[in-house]
């Protein structure tokens, strides 16, 4: 469940290595930004108490038709939407609403080319294991990408985070505000239905960022102690983080690099003339949960 935790990671180490201006790398922009880096997948939260406990009871992954089309449609019409209205704030003279719409793009790229980079491997070791320990692969994607986020940053940060209130300071975003500020929501709508062919409802955009603050409690709290324990840690460390197939930390490195690329390629197109042609050069097309 903490998978969120490396896109944001992943978000604030590209933009740390990118050409971002000093004003994207602080403050509310941030903060946009790492907001930007999970909207992709607050569709997945729509109903996470539900998740939960089909989670607890071995029940198949509950799936969310938004996150599929999001993942495995044509996520970079998205990007390309959200650009364009950056764009017109621009040539409006809408500085701030400009920079608010770059900051929630600059993380929607960098997680396209986090889950673009990372999915081939998470998507194997998924399938490798519903093939030795049964349930479903969408099961098995949860979990190794939960292994993944709790062993890495153990090891960046010297302690397990989960159910502590540094895990909460790290994936806490403010999710309302795809509801809540019209900005926002104009940008995230255009972006959902560029990728899916249709527009959610304010109701559906306020389940999923409640949904997601009921992870970010959950994770946070002492229960989120128990989600991934020592025991389990020792016993995949080597089959999933580091081993036969390398490591987990070059994995994340280059899609860290990835990340970085695609946050540059948008500052440069945000500048040029032929700014929307560049990016769609730029961005991938297709899924992005690859493999």
């Amino acid at each position: 469940m903490p998978v969120e935790a490396i896109h944001i990671s992943a978000y604030v180490d590209s933009l740390t290595a990118s050409t971002a201006s000093h004003a994207l790398r602080h403050g509310q922009l941030l903060a946009l930004g790492r907001l930007g880096c999970i909207v992709i997948d607050l569709p997945y939260f729509e109903h996470f108490p539900r998740g939960v406990a089909r989670y607890l009871l071995k029940r198949p992954t509950a799936q969310s038709s938004w996150g599929e089309r999001l993942h495995k449609g044509q996520p970079r019409e998205g990007a390309l939407a959200m650009f364009a209205l950056a764009r017109a704030h621009q040539r409006q003279g809408r500085t701030q609403q400009a920079e608010r719409v770059l900051a929630l793009l600059l993380g929607f790229v960098s997680h396209l080319a986090v889950d673009r980079s990372l999915h081939p491997l998470v998507n194997r070791m998924a399938r490798e294991r519903a093939q030795r320990l049964g349930r479903d692969v969408l099961h098995h994607h949860t979990e190794v990408e939960k292994f993944h986020s709790v062993l890495f940053h153990e090891e960046r940060l010297g302690f397990d985070f989960m159910g502590r209130r540094e895990l909460r300071a790290h994936i806490q975003v403010d999710t309302n505000a795809i509801h809540r500020d019209a900005d926002l929501r104009v940008a995230y709508v255009a972006a959902l239905t560029a990728c899916c062919g249709q527009s959610p409802s304010g109701e559906l955009l306020r389940q999923w960022a409640r949904g997601y603050q009921q992870y970010v409690w959950l994770v946070s709290s002492p229960i989120g102690k128990r989600i991934v324990p020592d025991a389990k840690k020792r016993e995949v460390r080597g089959e999933l983080y580091r081993g036969a197939f390398g490591s987990f930390v070059d994995a994340y490195a280059e899609a860290v690099g990835r990340s970085r690329d695609a946050i540059d390629a948008t500052l440069v197109a945000f500048a040029a003339l032929d700014g929307a042609a560049s990016l769609a050069r730029a961005l991938p097309e297709g899924p992005i949960d690859l493999g």
